[in-house]
């Protein structure tokens, strides 16, 4: 009987190691939108979380040297293929120079 449960247990972790093989690890993530910010671009902070089947929406803020400079950012993140959706509010497209920005980033679920 206990050793029943003990390999259900095991088998049920096994599984779940199996299944995280294929959700990007956030280091990936850091990598990928710091290669993608470019010189008019500082990234500040990244906010990561997982659903329980794929990774939820990263939250980036930063702050961009220009309005040019940000939407060249988004136009950068939207042309990757495993990115849907790019979320920038457009409170962040306010001002003309030094833009505190927030934007929510939408990975397509691998599969």
């Amino acid at each position: 009987d206990l050793s029943a449960g003990a390999l259900v247990r095991a088998n049920v972790m096994a599984q779940k190691i199996f299944e995280l093989r294929d959700v990007e690890r956030f280091s990936e993530i850091v990598q990928l939108l710091e290669s993608l910010q470019g010189t008019d671009i500082v990234l500040d902070s990244f906010e990561f979380s997982r659903t329980a089947d794929a990774l939820a929406p990263v939250i980036v803020t930063g702050e961009a040297a220009t309005r040019q400079s940000l939407a060249d950012f988004r136009d950068a993140l939207l042309s990757q293929k495993n990115i849907s959706v790019v979320v920038l509010p457009i409170s962040n497209l306010a001002k003309d120079k030094e833009i505190k920005f927030s934007i929510s980033i939408t990975f397509k679920k691998e599969g």
